[in-house]
């Protein structure tokens, strides 16, 4: 018989195995329950599953590459 901390788990890996390439890393989290995605990355990192954590920042990262959107420096500071 399993418990309901064992079938949370089972469904959070398996949603993640399927939106983790197709959402945004925030959005999955909230989906999920989860008020961060940092607080999923730990949980799937704590239940053995590194690479689903490693799959969802990877988007995350990706993310954070695109400097399209920021402006150019000013001041001091500019190149």
């Amino acid at each position: 018989m399993r418990t309901p901390a064992a079938e949370r788990r089972q469904h959070v890996i398996a949603e993640v195995e399927l939106l983790a390439g197709l959402r945004d890393p925030d959005d999955l989290a909230r989906a999920l329950g989860y008020q961060r995605p940092c607080h999923l990355d730990v949980m799937l990192r704590r239940w053995g599953r590194g690479d689903l954590a490693d799959k969802t920042q990877q988007r995350r990262a990706e993310d954070r590459t695109d400097t399209s959107f920021r402006r150019p420096r000013r001041g001091r500071w500019a190149a």
